[in-house]
């Protein structure tokens, strides 16, 4: 049950967090990410070689993103209304719903990794304790919201 809620929970904050993406009359936008790395890159005091390494890698990074479909976020949504609301609940049809989400999320999820640990191989033994301690920081601001 509790996998549920944090699933249902993530999928509702993903969902008004795609639904408010930039291109408000576009079908499909870049995905977009969750983790800010600019002020962590910026603190770093990198050369112009890993400026430009890292900014190739981000770059690469939102060109091959997944696309996120407005309008598939909207069916989906749509669906799970009809779904809790039907008078029997069809748990079939809701876990498919729930593993179509999650499989979206892990995608994304995982592409913002990779981003990540491209960066982190970019840097010097000093800027990976200092990229580390602030990626550290940061994840726990999150888990604390």
């Amino acid at each position: 049950m509790i996998k549920i809620k944090c699933v249902f929970r993530n999928f509702l904050i993903y969902s008004v967090f795609l639904a408010s993406a930039t291109a408000v009359n576009a079908s499909t936008t870049p995905a977009p990410s969750q983790f800010n790395l600019q002020p962590i890159i910026q603190s770093l005091e990198l050369t112009e070689e890993q400026n430009n390494v890292i900014f190739d890698l981000i770059e690469e990074h939102q060109v091959n993103s997944p696309s996120i479909n407005i309008e598939n976020i909207i069916a989906a949504k749509k669906k799970q209304l009809m779904l809790v609301t039907q008078s029997e609940f069809d748990e079939a049809a809701m876990g498919e719903l729930v593993d179509q989400v999650q499989a979206k999320e892990k995608e994304l999820f995982l592409n913002e990794m990779r981003l990540k640990n491209s960066i982190y191989n970019v840097l010097t033994e000093k800027q990976k304790v200092k990229f580390k301690t602030s990626v550290k920081e940061q994840l726990m601001v999150d888990a604390s919201q």
